[in-house]
């Protein structure tokens, strides 16, 4: 049986965040009136058939979700937990050539697969100008299509299946010079240095901070932030050679956890005050 809840936010990880079991304290901007709510990690981060579509016998295909789950899912608690110990000193500082792969396609495939991120880039190759060059660039490579089938072809975009044939297509893509560069960038494991201090998860879990204007991930001063559980968050920066673990002060754990709050339609953690004042300031 194909999968049917798709969670965008890993199960496993979403367990590094529970104040109990598997309850987190959970805020959805979409329902606010709810305020925060105890939630169990099943029913938060998912979507049904997000990462699914149905083929033209009707079938549905779900190979993208059982690729996630088999290649990253299943695996990410583990490197979690190493490297927790790692950030608070438990465990000797020592990232491997195969942790870090794991970890920036892990990373690259998490930033692309959440909805508040791969919306936009759906409704930007959706739009009508979108599917026009579509048309056209068909028309150059396999010459010229009747009017009707132009009309089909418009109409046929707007179901949502279409929608989610160009969903998948787009989070299966894995580019190799953006992994390319992630992968030459520095690892940091960082933990608050206050153990009253704790990280969220969020709908939009990958932040950035720029050191400097108009600059981009190109650019050595580019961070790339992601939480994996409320004590450990990794930055992707510099060069490899810069990797260690770093201690964040109570001002900077509150500046990623409210970008992370702001960026994201949901976003939910351990420690309930936490969750509430987020939600007013979000």
């Amino acid at each position: 049986m194909e999968p049917k809840r798709h969670h965008y936010i890993p199960r496993a990880t979403l367990g590094k965040f529970c104040f109990q079991g598997k309850t987190l304290y959970h805020y959805d901007k979409k329902t606010s009136e709810k305020g925060v709510e105890s939630r169990n990690v099943k029913t938060v981060f998912k979507k049904y058939h997000l990462n699914s579509f149905k083929d033209s016998t009707g079938v549905t295909n779900a190979n993208l979700e059982k690729w996630f789950g088999a290649n990253f899912d299943n695996h990410i608690k583990d490197l979690t937990e190493k490297w927790e110990k790692m950030a608070a000193g438990i465990s000797p500082f020592s990232i491997s050539g195969e942790d870090r792969h794991f970890f920036v396609q892990f990373l690259y495939n998490l930033m692309k697969r959440t909805p508040d991120f791969h919306q936009s880039v759906i409704d930007k190759n959706m739009t009508e100008e979108a599917l026009e060059d579509v048309l056209r660039e068909a028309e150059e490579n396999l010459g010229p299509i009747s009017e009707q089938d132009k009309t089909q072809f418009i109409e046929d975009s707007k179901t949502e299946n279409y929608r989610s044939k160009i969903r998948v297509k787009i989070l299966a893509d894995q580019s190799s010079k953006v992994l390319d560069l992630m992968k030459g960038k520095g690892i940091f494991l960082a933990s608050p240095e206050s153990a009253r201090k704790q990280f969220i998860v969020a709908s939009n879990p990958v932040t950035n901070f720029l050191n400097k204007r108009d600059t981009d991930m190109w650019d050595p001063s580019y961070e790339i932030w992601v939480t994996l559980s409320s004590r450990l968050a990794v930055c992707l920066t510099q060069s490899s050679k810069d990797s260690r673990t770093m201690a964040v002060s109570d001002t900077n754990v509150r500046k990623i956890n409210l970008q992370l709050a702001k960026q994201s339609t949901s976003f939910a953690g351990a420690n309930l005050r936490l969750i509430e004042s987020l939600s007013k300031q979000s």
